[in-house]
């Protein structure tokens, strides 16, 4: 239902700016669609379709970039999901909840297949640490707790994060 609505929708107006407004939620749903079909090609031509609407708008195309690598990992595509996570996925505000969910989960990801992230955890954690009392959310707990443990995992102990997990699991304490 996602994808036909959103290709019947008319070229995005100008916002404030001048600029065209992306069609960011329309763009994302169509996104989880592509995704979940393991339609990943297509998805990468979808998103590239929609970047000439992306100018001026706020943190949220950050969210779409995110799709985009997810489109790249199953293509086994690493170093280009490492180059999206450098230069659009983690420039918006990690303030912007959405920022640190796509940050974290996508080097969580990318762990799990055994992609070296280098040092990235590192900020993440820094970020995750000012606000381990907020609690604002469930969900930024989540994602700042995978922040911290795979940084601890690393740093400290130099083991990949989900041994960490795996081994907590296993000892029967609560996980992410």
């Amino acid at each position: 239902m996602a994808r036909p609505a959103t290709r019947r929708t008319p070229a995005a107006p100008p916002n404030e700016t001048g600029r065209p407004a992306v069609r960011d939620f329309t763009g994302g749903a169509v996104a989880h669609v592509i995704e979940m079909q393991g339609r990943h090609r297509e998805g990468v031509a979808w998103l590239d379709g929609l970047k000439g609407h992306w100018g001026g708008a706020n943190d949220f195309i950050n969210h779409l970039w995110w799709h985009r690598t997810l489109y790249h990992l199953e293509l086994e595509q690493y170093a280009k999901v490492l180059e999206i996570y450098d230069e659009h996925v983690r420039t918006g505000r990690l303030d912007f909840y959405l920022v640190m969910h796509n940050a974290a989960s996508l080097l969580w990801r990318l762990e799990l297949y055994g992609v070296e992230v280098g040092d990235r955890w590192a900020e993440l954690a820094g970020f995750a640490a000012e606000r381990v009392h907020d609690h604002a959310n469930p969900f930024n707990d989540m994602h700042f707790a995978m922040a911290l443990a795979a940084f601890a995992a690393l740093a400290l102990w130099r083991v990949p994060p989900w041994l960490v997990v795996l081994a907590c699991a296993a000892l029967g304490a609560v996980v992410l």
